[in-house]
């Protein structure tokens, strides 16, 4: 990991700024991105804002789900929060 990557700003402050509601998704078998980041991220995070785990799913693997978990839920999330 290049040690750049230690020293970029975090994005608490800018999710705190968010108007809009912020879904957060992340698998927990990450290797490259630890799911203890999403559990920090979504600690200081906003009422409203939404952590959701895919089980068992790493940082590509996420996109792989066949049973469309992570899709239906973000359509869900739009539902909830985009559409009147």
């Amino acid at each position: 990991m290049p040690a750049s990557i230690l020293t970029r700003p975090t994005p608490w402050p800018r999710l705190r700024r968010q108007h809009a509601p912020v879904l957060i998704a992340h698998g927990t078998k990450d290797r490259m991105v630890p799911v203890d980041n999403a559990h920090r991220i979504y600690a200081n995070a906003k009422p409203g804002d939404e952590l959701y785990l895919m089980e068992n799913f790493g940082h590509v693997t996420l996109w792989m789900d066949y049973k469309h978990r992570l899709a239906a839920r973000t359509l869900q999330w739009f539902d909830a929060h985009l559409v009147n």
